[in-house]
């Protein structure tokens, strides 16, 4: 489970200043706050003359380290990623800051690190844009419960037919945290079919409870 972290003052940097000083670019993926569209990968291009890597940051409330995927002077020219910043799509984070989350929250990490490989290895040989397609939603008819998430109901039915490990399904519970709402969490706590997801469901269940 993600914990909350201490009240702490961290710098607001830009993206010109930590490629000045030589520090890591870490930063968080904000596509739903800013679309209002359900959480998604965030795909950048980077050209190294002719040839074109894909770097991607995944949804979720995880701090992601540009510099760990392309090395600094490509990223510097990118272009895609100053435009992401610009919109706000991508925050730009104190490095501290990543440190001090990864520090508390033992093995989200290397789960990002491992999430990214994933994303990276489906889409070897695949066109920019297939890297952006969505799995198809479940209908609400399908899941029989119009008021839970499509999302959680497809997580749900993979789970239940082995499609998805345990560690799949969390990953990709957490990356629609931010949207999840009681009702979600509660059918969760009756679909969820891994332990580990049901306890983190209640929890969360019972944390909107006591909020109100």
């Amino acid at each position: 489970m993600v914990k909350k972290r201490e009240s702490k003052q961290y710098k607001r940097l830009t993206l010109q200043s930590l490629f000045a000083d030589g520090s890591e670019v870490w930063v968080k993926n904000c596509y739903h706050k800013v679309t209002g569209k359900e959480p998604a990968n965030v795909v950048m291009e980077v050209r190294n003359g002719a040839m074109v890597d894909v770097v991607v940051v995944p949804p979720g409330n995880d701090p992601v380290c540009l510099s760990d995927q392309v090395v600094p002077k490509l990223l510097s020219e990118c272009m895609d990623l100053y435009k992401l910043v610009r919109s706000e799509i991508l925050e730009v984070l104190d490095p501290e800051f990543a440190e001090d989350y990864y520090l508390e929250n033992k093995g989200r990490k290397d789960a990002m690190a491992n999430k990214i490989s994933a994303i990276l290895d489906h889409g070897k040989g695949n066109k920019r844009n297939e890297l952006r397609k969505k799995n198809p939603p479940v209908s609400k008819s399908q899941l029989g419960h119009t008021d839970v998430n499509t999302k959680v109901g497809d997580i749900c039915l993979k789970a239940r037919h082995a499609a998805l490990t345990e560690q799949q399904a969390m990953e990709r519970l957490l990356e629609q945290e931010e949207i999840l709402n009681i009702n979600d969490y509660n059918y969760l706590v009756a679909n969820g079919v891994f332990p580990k997801i049901q306890d983190w469901a209640r929890d969360q269940s019972n944390r909107l409870i006591q909020e109100g």
